[in-house]
């Protein structure tokens, strides 16, 4: 996956930036299930392209609306708000997501300079920095973690 712009609204109006700064720029490996997910949306993509004909915006976009228009990202918010309640998931913005993902990263043992580069960060620094707040349960893996080095385990 490759990230090269951003899209923010002003003024109602949908609008493409380039990246905050160079390591926002990037590209990202996918997992085979989310490259399989991918795959199908851009076949139904297709026919919406088909359905939409001369109709269709082109902006080589992954997600669009019917007729290949940037999606607004207030209302992919909303809309992600309201699937993940339906779901029974816990309250989460959409960009709650990706702190969720730094946050699961971190604590799955990624090292520290592969989650800042896949986060875009411009150091593991920053990282550390915007994700400084410790977490419930993290005192106590500190305290099972020293007692297994004093142990020799």
């Amino acid at each position: 996956m490759a990230v090269r712009q951003t899209l923010t609204v002003v003024d109602s109006h949908p609008r493409f930036d380039e990246p905050k700064t160079a390591t926002s720029r990037r590209t990202l490996s996918l997992d085979v299930d989310t490259r399989a997910a991918l795959k199908a949306h851009r076949a139904r993509q297709a026919a919406e392209r088909l359905a939409a004909g001369e109709l269709w915006q082109d902006h080589g976009l992954v997600f669009t609306d019917g007729d290949g228009s940037p999606l607004n990202p207030n209302t992919a918010s909303r809309t992600f708000e309201k699937l993940a309640s339906r779901a029974g998931l816990p309250r989460i913005t959409f960009h709650g997501i990706r702190h969720a993902n730094v946050t699961m990263l971190l604590r799955g043992g990624v090292p520290l300079r592969m989650v800042s580069q896949r986060a875009g960060h411009d150091s593991p620094t920053v990282t550390m920095t915007v994700y400084k707040q410790a977490l419930p349960g993290d005192d106590e893996a500190v305290a099972e973690a020293t007692g297994r080095l004093l142990a020799g385990t």
